[in-house]
């Protein structure tokens, strides 16, 4: 039998008010309680009740006992009720206590985890997404939270959880000037507690477009509490529940506001992560070299950062124009991440550069650097591959510091730069042995670092197998095959990755045969006698390639100074090359002198001097560089279509 009846209709309800105990011996006489519905129900005749009182002295019930015959409570009767209750009350007091301790113990486990996930988050909008889940379904329907921009018009990062999705997708972004509790509380800074979202907007904000949406989805108590930091307001979150659900309780509310603490510490770390994310990002791309537009050669870059570090890596590439076609190309690894990494990165970046400029050899370049890496950097190894592509021989020249072998395409097959590697720089083993490889037009060469083929998961040669398939791909665009090269093989995102594409043009390399060569060579073997015959040598091949006169003269004025220098301050051979190049042609005279020719300051009464003035005056650039037993000295015409103008070799004949 049912014995259960509400508050408003029991006796103890006199007990719980009056905080007092109540005896009735016969019901049916007393005035308050013959009409009761346990009288008249339940047949109650006798009753008595005592108060249970809690720890702080509320009353937090009543300890009864009945009796079905009306009863003459004896002060022996009492007594024992009075213990009994006192007893009652202890252990309701502890049941309560025990309940409180062990929620306690739950919310601090639950705030614990939420900590650890928030803090995990990588962005605003993960750490919004995750803290709306730990709030849906266990405290609210629904869960919404926004993250305004500085001047809090623009949305940063937004969501909204519950149990329906086509409803929750069309929830509007929030208006900060709203009447919205959660506008209220990012504008106030504190909790606002609504009994009923319904009612409120309806009554306060008809118009604001998130009550629509509130009406539709029948929302009822809602808790809303600002995301802040100290002074900083982030953004704020509000939690709902449908209507006729129970308000949020104290204990709710607690919990939302540390949930809510929590969430705003993660968003400020996600937010200064992301910033020293992109602060390092840009620090790196701005110590990458800018790569130099080439006739020969078409170039490509790309550079990923470390997925998850704010921190700098010591990945580079450069490639650096030496003149007369020729061309430098650098891939380099500084091992460890940081400032300390980034600082010996860029030093040795500026030094291959200006080393390169020398046009020393590939194997006294890195040796020159492994000198300076132990300098620098104590301990700090640095894997490089240093390469000097010639188009005039087709070849690159190249030495390794313990770096992963670049990987060249030839049609559609491909296959890895064999060379025994030096050590590393850095390693105290500076013996590097230069090595050649054949390119020709068409060819693309891939220098990486070992971000890309390096994975716990698999062997290194593993990862230089599937560069060299993907690189055999059908895959022209050197864009596009960086991008795939880094998407489909680097495994995680725990180290940079750096990628260096070069493709050779297809008017690059020497074409030995027929009367329109690209690359001719002739040997002088005579004295100042034949600075004639190579004036005349090379205007014939100048016409032949272009048929332009202006070309041809000022080819042919250079090939005479170039000539009648080596003539004059070396011995006999003297070589002679031109080479043809989209936009271009080059003129190198090789000799077996150590005098390079610099530009002098000369007077109206010199007799001598003034050639290289005039090489300078007529060349779009001109240099020199060593070579085996000498020198070489280059000049380099820029050449135009057969249509245009030319030069006017007119005035620059008039400033000798």
């Amino acid at each position: 039998q049912d014995r259960q009846n509400a508050l408003e209709d029991s006796f103890c309800q006199y007990v719980v008010a009056d905080a007092a105990p109540l005896l009735v011996d016969d019901t049916h006489l007393d005035l308050r309680t013959r009409d009761n519905p346990s009288v008249t129900s339940m047949g109650v005749r006798a009753w008595a009740g005592f108060p249970l009182v809690g720890p702080t002295g509320h009353v937090l019930g009543s300890f009864c006992v009945v009796d079905l015959v009306p009863r003459s409570w004896t002060a022996d009767d009492v007594e024992v009720l009075r213990v009994l209750a006192g007893a009652a009350s202890a252990q309701v007091a502890l049941t309560a206590a025990a309940g409180r301790d062990r929620r306690a113990r739950d919310q601090l486990r639950r705030l614990a985890e939420a900590s650890d996930l928030l803090l995990s988050a990588d962005d605003p909008a993960q750490v919004l997404a995750r803290m709306a889940g730990l709030a849906v379904p266990d405290l609210a329907t629904w869960c919404s939270a926004w993250v305004p921009s500085a001047n809090g018009r623009e949305l940063l990062a937004a969501v909204v959880a519950g149990p329906d999705d086509a409803a929750t997708m069309r929830w509007p972004p929030l208006d900060p000037d709203g009447v919205s509790p959660s506008a209220r509380a990012f504008r106030t800074g504190t909790p606002q507690s609504v009994p009923d979202l319904t009612d409120m907007l309806t009554e306060q904000g008809p118009d604001d477009p998130i009550t629509a949406v509130t009406v539709r989805v029948q929302g009822g108590p809602a808790y809303s509490v600002p995301l802040r930091v100290h002074d900083q307001m982030l953004g704020s979150i509000t939690l709902l529940r449908r209507r006729g659900d129970k308000p949020f309780d104290a204990e709710d509310e607690g919990f939302a506001r540390q949930l809510a603490s929590r969430a705003a510490s993660a968003l400020l770390v996600t937010r200064r992560h992301q910033q020293e994310r992109e602060t390092a990002e840009v620090l790196q791309r701005s110590m990458l070299s800018t790569l130099p537009e080439l006739p020969e050669l078409e170039l490509h870059g790309y550079y990923r950062p470390a997925g998850e570090s704010s921190q700098i890596g010591g990945d580079w590439y450069d490639a650096v124009d030496l003149g007369a076609g020729r061309t430098a190309l650098v891939i380099g690894d500084v091992m460890g991440r940081g400032m300390r990494a980034a600082a010996v990165m860029g030093q040795l970046r500026t030094a291959a550069r200006t080393l390169a400029r020398l046009d020393l050899a590939p194997q006294q370049i890195l040796g020159l650097l492994d000198e300076l890496v132990s300098e620098l950097a104590d301990g700090q190894i640095v894997t490089c591959f240093y390469g000097v592509y010639d188009p005039a021989a087709g070849m690159l020249s190249w030495c390794s510091a313990g770096h992963p072998p670049p990987v060249v395409r030839r049609g559609s097959g491909t296959g890895r730069l064999r060379g025994e590697p030096g050590a590393p720089l850095g390693a105290g083993h500076p013996l590097y042995s230069e090595h050649r490889h054949p390119l020709l037009p068409g060819d693309v060469l891939c220098l990486f670092t070992d971000g890309l083929i390096e994975d716990r998961q698999r062997d290194l040669d593993v990862g230089l197998a599937q560069v060299e398939q993907m690189l055999a791909g059908p895959w022209t665009v050197l864009s596009e095959i960086a991008t795939r090269l880094v998407a489909e093989i680097a495994g995680g995102e725990e180290d940079d990755v750096a990628v260096l594409l070069v493709r050779v043009g297809d008017r690059a390399g020497a074409v030995v045969e027929g009367a329109t060569a690209r690359v001719l060579e002739l040997q002088l073997t005579g004295g100042p006698e034949m600075v004639g015959a190579a004036r005349h040598w090379a205007r014939a091949a100048v016409l032949a390639w272009h048929g332009e006169a202006s070309h041809a003269e000022t080819v042919t004025l250079i090939t005479s100074e170039l000539v009648t220098n080596a003539l004059t301050h070396a011995q006999p051979p003297v070589r002679l090359r031109l080479r043809g190049a989209p936009g271009r042609v080059y003129v190198e005279v090789f000799d077996h002198g150590r005098y390079r020719p610099q530009l002098q300051a000369g007077s109206l009464d010199d007799e001598h001097g003034r050639g290289m003035l005039l090489v300078d005056a007529v060349a779009h650039r001109w240099g020199s560089r060593s070579s085996a037993g000498g020198k070489v000295v280059w000049a380099e015409v820029l050449v135009e279509s057969a249509d245009s103008a030319g030069w006017d070799l007119p005035q620059m004949r008039a400033a000798d």
